[in-house]
């Protein structure tokens, strides 16, 4: 009961009690705001501080009695095995008493309030935690080494936050972590090789922060690992061959950091794969054809890369795909008629790039298409009156090309375009469209051979 009154004390306000005012924000830092009905209580704090059991007290979990009985409507005080007050506008600092009261504690979930302060050394007293949610607070300074003596925990979860500095090394003996979301915070220092270590992970988050170094040779120690990304950082080197020996991986985010080099022919081993993110990186090269293995691809992001060659045509015979995004890359050649065997895409990004030829008419049998862009390449032809039977289309940016004639009133009519782009303004315009956002074609200047634009 005693750790209860205090995280209550602690984080509300009322007629005992006041909250620092440097902690009674309603909105956390992180921009989730709190629906505040009255600001000087929690949502839900049924029978709190009452004399009832604390085992009936709103988001209060007990273990039951040796009688087989549960807590809950007794007046006495069980074993706290579990405190779900996520969303619940606890705000002020977190108090690590908790820590240390309530040692039977299993699943503590604190997510999307607004408290604030650090996660104390004490938490290691929890040694019997299994999951551990903290998402969504204003939590700063370091994790502490002593995480790594809450040998039972299994779920961890500290995104949108502030913590800063380096994650400590002893979480990585939590042999029995299956998933660790560190996403949206300061972190820094590299990803060290003792990650090998967690060999029953399955989810690792650690995204939106400010990690250097390369990805560890160790990955393929993580056999059990479904879900990694590391996208939004700072690292650098090129992929390791070992990203291909986790072979149970069904989502891959790597965008937005300095990954360098071909992409590792490795990576065609991992056939679970439904989502591969590479894009906004150093990468370059021919688009590895060990992708074409990655059948149950729903979404493939190679954008914003340095990548050369000619059109791929084994690309559309990922009949599966959803999204396709390859541009602003150094791609050349023809958009073959092939593409009409991609029955499931939504997106098609092919944009920045050096396309030549026609636009194939076979993409106006694409119906699920919702977005095209094909804009800053060098297409020439007019637009194919095909595409008015895509009447799920919303976007379609077709500027700076070289196509002429007159869109078809078939495509202008399609109820759900909004954006449609092409080059009908000023005296040189060589195409006609009455539903047209019309651009001047630019001159693309090429500035390196890497093919970056200006426009």
């Amino acid at each position: 009961r005693y750790g209860l009154a205090v995280l209550w004390f602690s984080t509300t306000k009322n007629k005992y009690y006041h909250v620092s005012g440097e902690y009674t924000s309603t909105e956390n830092d992180n921009g989730r705001r709190l629906e505040v009905h009255d600001p000087n209580l929690w949502f839900h704090h049924d029978s709190w501080l009452s004399e009832l059991g604390v085992c009936g007290w709103s988001g209060i979990t007990c273990s039951p009695q040796d009688n087989g009985l549960d807590h809950v409507g007794s007046n006495d005080d069980g074993d706290v095995t579990s405190i779900d007050l996520r969303r619940n506008n606890l705000r002020g600092a977190f108090p690590s008493d908790i820590f240390r009261a309530l040692p039977f504690l299993k699943a503590l979930d604190l997510s999307d309030n607004a408290l604030a302060g650090t996660i104390s050394k004490d938490i290691g007293h929890l040694s019997g935690l299994e999951y551990f949610n903290f998402t969504a607070n204003n939590i700063a300074g370091s994790l502490p080494d002593s995480i790594g003596d809450m040998a039972l925990l299994k779920v961890f979860h500290m995104s949108f936050n502030q913590l800063d500095h380096t994650i400590p090394y002893s979480i990585y003996k939590l042999e029995k972590l299956r998933d660790l979301d560190l996403s949206r915070n300061s972190l820094a220092a590299t990803i060290p090789h003792e990650i090998g270590a967690m060999k029953e992970l399955t989810s690792l988050n650690l995204a939106y922060n400010s990690l250097e170094g390369s990805l560890p040779h160790e990955l393929n120690n993580m056999q059990s690992l479904v879900k990694l990304d590391v996208s939004y950082n700072k690292l650098q080197s090129s992929l390791p061959n070992e990203i291909g020996a986790v072979t149970y991986l069904r989502s891959l985010n790597l965008s937005h950091n300095q990954f360098e080099g071909d992409v590792p022919k490795s990576i065609g081993n991992l056939e679970h794969l439904d989502e591969l993110h590479l894009n906004d990186n150093d990468f370059k090269g021919i688009i590895p054809t060990e992708l074409s293995k990655l059948d149950a691809l729903d979404v493939l992001n190679l954008s914003n890369n340095h990548f050369s060659g000619i059109f791929p045509i084994w690309l559309t015979h990922l009949f599966g795909l959803k999204e396709l995004d390859i541009s602003n890359n150094a791609i050349k050649g023809e958009i073959p008629q092939s593409i009409s065997d991609m029955k499931n895409l939504r997106i098609l990004n092919f944009a920045r790039n050096d396309i030549i030829g026609m636009i194939p008419t076979e993409m106006g049998s694409l119906f699920k298409l919702e977005q095209i862009f094909l804009e800053t390449n060098e297409l020439i032809g007019g637009v194919p009156y095909q595409l008015g039977e895509l009447t799920s289309l919303r976007k379609l940016s077709l500027h700076n090309n070289f196509l002429t004639g007159h869109v078809s009133d078939h495509l202008c009519k399609l109820s759900f375009l909004t954006q449609f782009t092409v080059d009908c303004a000023g005296e040189t315009a060589v195409i006609l469209c009455e539903c047209c956002q019309c651009h001047l074609h630019e001159n693309i200047i090429h500035l390196d051979e890497n093919n970056r634009y200006e426009d």
